[in-house]
């Protein structure tokens, strides 16, 4: 092989590196390629000058910006704010810090009737009621009358039978519950005997609730009839009234 031969294989090697190389520029920096080439694209600003026309760069200028106004705020009402308020009709007087009672036991304070100048002028003693007791009369001439009277429901024993297993083996127990009779119930009434109006009844289950013990309280002088009736119950109860102008 010749030495011209050889020059031109060199040459278009290096012919073939150079364009290349100029590929792999326009792949890497396309956007600055692109930027050079709007700029220069871009057309220049022109300027009057007497009648010379001259090119010259125009550079924006950034537009100042205004500051923000400021906000006072003021603690002083406003003149024409104070004179709509309306005048005051009152007067404004301090208090004086006063150091709060301790706490004390209001059990003893509660309000306690003292029973010393009355008398029981009828009582039961768990006395089971049926429905065919006698009535009470009495001639009421200084009020009150006071009926106080415990219930006692009768208990009624369930035997429930319980099956259970542990792990093998079998176990049969009868469980027993106590508990006060459903239809437990008692009821006092207070009638006018001229007129046999009722004037005031009370009671205990059915539609008076399950509350014991109970009051029953006359505030008004006559002659009255009582009635107690009542089934599945025992009755603790006591009739007081006061000793001066009813007992001679």
């Amino acid at each position: 092989m010749g030495d011209e031969t050889r020059l031109l294989i060199a040459g278009c090697i290096i012919l073939v590196f150079i364009v290349n190389l100029f590929m792999i520029i326009s792949i890497l920096f396309p956007a600055t390629v692109d930027q050079n080439a709007s700029f220069q694209q871009q057309a220049p600003a022109h300027s009057l000058q007497d009648d010379t026309t001259t090119e010259t760069a125009v550079i924006p200028s950034p537009t100042p910006l205004k500051a923000p106004a400021q906000i006072v705020i003021s603690a002083t009402p406003s003149p024409d704010l104070a004179a709509s308020r309306p005048s005051s009709y009152v007067t404004i007087e301090p208090k004086e810090i006063t150091t709060p009672e301790q706490s004390r036991d209001l059990s003893t304070s509660t309000f306690q009737r003292d029973f010393s100048n009355y008398v029981t002028i009828y009582s039961m003693n768990m006395k089971e009621m049926t429905q065919n007791l006698p009535y009470v009369s009495y001639s009421l001439a200084t009020p009150p009358l006071i009926i106080d009277y415990n219930v006692i429901p009768f208990n009624i024993t369930h035997i429930k039978e319980i099956e259970y297993k542990i792990i093998a083996t079998k176990y049969d127990v009868n469980l027993s519950v106590n508990r006060p009779y459903e239809n437990a119930w008692f009821k006092v009434i207070v009638r006018d005997k001229a007129t046999g109006q009722v004037v005031a009844e009370d009671g205990y289950g059915k539609a008076y609730g399950l509350q014991t013990p109970r009051q029953l309280i006359l505030y008004r002088g006559g002659n009255y009839q009582f009635e107690f009736t009542g089934q599945y119950v025992y009755v603790d109860m006591s009739m007081k009234v006061r000793k001066e102008g009813n007992i001679q």
